[in-house]
């Protein structure tokens, strides 16, 4: 154990900034004032306990010929689901003013609910700083904790998508402003480790951020990233792997590739192959062999390459 401290102490000064690994890229802000003037639809996330929905049935209560679903008022808009056919098997959703539609969009399950949004946003409100009402919806394809696509749209003639996001896993990725510009940014994982070598549950998701690029969404590093972690912190974390009774002959733990994705997407990509070799237990072979197969999956990645841009 002395020697992969006395490793960490010639590499990194007692004087390195203290800040822990787990709040990589966060912000703690005040809540901002609503930038929109919209009146606010969304104080719940189901038209059965909203006074601002449409208040049409629940789905284990609707008639089974009935194909309306839910319904939100945006200002003087409205989006609203129904099915598209008695089967249920699919979901068409509207947005409509005036009495005129102005989308139409057929997939499997969509949503407005308050989460898609940090709580400083309502729907409708200027989301991009362009001075027009924006929408965030969220569609899932009803598979199994995937799949999750995100759309920013503006209202108006015509709704135009400013950007769709497909977050994989994301249920609970969202929109929110990370750097205070009054734009909003898109807040997720990169799933690209969901199951390698492990469970759903254990599978590391490093934390990405984009920003709006035109009508695309980028990966913001400069958002993303932080100072490097204390020696005292890196020590810990060393040793919680070094320790841990998940090693098995074929894998290590989940926690050593979490642990050096985490660095590398927070900015500290030597530092990352570092804490591989050092969490690695000495005498235990397959290491080199899992830092070729680490690296090659980061290939995979839709978003590491664009770390260093």
């Amino acid at each position: 154990m002395n020697e992969w401290k006395r490793r960490i102490e010639a590499w990194m000064p007692l004087t390195a900034c203290a800040l822990l690994l787990a709040a990589c890229g966060g912000k703690d802000s005040e809540p901002k004032k609503s930038t929109g003037n919209t009146k606010d639809t969304s104080k719940a996330d189901s038209p059965s306990d909203s006074g601002e929905s449409k208040g049409v049935l629940g789905i284990n209560d609707r008639p089974a010929a009935s194909l309306a679903l839910r319904s939100w008022d945006v200002g003087d808009w409205t989006v609203r689901t129904t099915w598209t056919d008695a089967e249920h098997t699919g979901q068409k959703l509207e947005i409509v003013h005036g009495g005129n539609t102005y989308r139409t969009q057929i997939g499997q399950d969509f949503s407005l609910e308050n989460g898609l949004l940090d709580s400083q946003f309502r729907q409708g409100d200027d989301l991009t700083g362009d001075g027009r009402p924006d929408i965030v919806v969220r569609e899932w394809s009803g598979g199994a904790q995937c799949c999750y696509t995100f759309y920013l749209l503006t209202l108006g003639d015509p709704v135009e998508e400013l950007a769709r996001v497909d977050a994989d896993h994301g249920e609970l990725s969202g929109f929110d402003d990370v750097d205070g510009d009054g734009i909003v940014e898109f807040v997720g994982n990169d799933w690209t480790w969901a199951y390698w070598k492990t469970s759903f549950a254990e599978s590391p998701a490093p934390r990405v951020i984009l920003r709006l690029a035109g009508s695309d969404l980028r990966l913001a590093p400069d958002l993303m990233q932080s100072p490097a972690p204390t020696q005292e912190e890196m020590e810990h974390r060393v040793e919680r792997v070094l320790l841990s009774d998940r090693w098995t002959d074929q894998t290590p733990p989940s926690d050593l590739w979490g642990e050096a994705l985490d660095l590398i997407y927070c900015g500290h990509e030597d530092l990352a192959w570092k804490f591989v070799v050092w969490a690695w237990p000495d005498g235990r072979p397959g290491r080199d062999a899992f830092i070729a197969e680490l690296r090659a999956s980061l290939d995979k990645s839709p978003y590491y390459r664009q770390l260093a841009g």
